[in-house]
């Protein structure tokens, strides 16, 4: 047997020198694998901070332009608003100035008639005392009629 094992001895020995030098080769593999993932996730790393912070710059960014065009919108919408109010109050007060002179005058009218009757029944009074009852109904008329005229000429009547 140890014929044999002389024999095998030196087969051994490359066979284990083989060994060792394929266990250093795939340590030296697995030594540049581990270096080269390291590298990979380092870089992975920074592309991920890198694209982090630009996603973060760009919602950033994003956000101040919404804001931006809200605030347009609003503007906007509340000159909008601002203009329609104007409107709706410039004909309602266009509506009530025609209401109130529409009423002033028919109440304008509505004294006039009422101030003519008084002055008219003053004036038959005045004359029925100085003239007498003497007189004709349509001369009388007559008297009242120019007198009226020339009060209206003299500016008695401010407003005729």
């Amino acid at each position: 047997m140890s014929s044999i094992l002389d024999e095998l001895l030196p087969h051994q020995r490359k066979a284990n020198k083989s060994l060792i030098k394929a266990n250093e080769k795939s340590q030296k593999i697995v030594e540049k694998a581990i270096k080269k993932a390291n590298q990979i996730l380092t870089q992975a790393n920074f592309f991920h901070k890198s694209l982090k912070e630009t996603l973060r710059q760009d919602l950033k960014t994003a956000i101040n332009k919404s804001i931006v065009v809200f605030k347009e919108e609003y503007r906007r919408s509340i000159d909008e608003s601002i203009k329609m109010n104007q409107k709706i109050l410039s004909d309602y007060l266009i509506d009530m100035k025609d209401q109130i002179k529409a009423e002033l005058d028919s109440y304008t009218r509505e004294r006039k008639k009422t101030i003519d009757r008084i002055i008219e029944e003053k004036a038959e009074d005045v004359i029925r005392r100085t003239i007498g009852d003497e007189l004709p109904v349509s001369f009388k008329e007559k008297l009242i009629v120019k007198a009226l005229e020339k009060a209206k000429q003299d500016g008695l009547f401010k407003g005729s």
